[in-house]
């Protein structure tokens, strides 16, 4: 269609789909996190970030850095 309407459809999507992978990779990394493995899971949340992140550089979406820290912290307090 090529509309106005459509393109913010698509692109209202792609930020509620980026948001929702972000979110179950962090709730997975919590969920199996001890504190043994932390490290490890602060590593897996973070290359979530960087992969979700660089799969959305041509539609201009990205994950702040402070959404990161706050669910770094977060999994530091589990």
């Amino acid at each position: 269609d090529g509309s106005r309407s459509e393109g913010k459809k698509m692109t209202d999507k792609s930020i509620r789909l980026t948001a929702r992978a972000f979110n179950n990779e962090c709730e997975a990394a919590t969920a199996n996190c001890t504190w043994k493995n932390v490290t490890k899971m602060e590593e897996r949340i973070n290359k979530a970030f960087a992969a979700i992140n660089k799969l959305n550089e041509p539609n201009a979406i990205s994950i702040t850095e402070r959404y990161l820290k706050e669910k770094l912290r977060e999994l530091q307090l589990t």
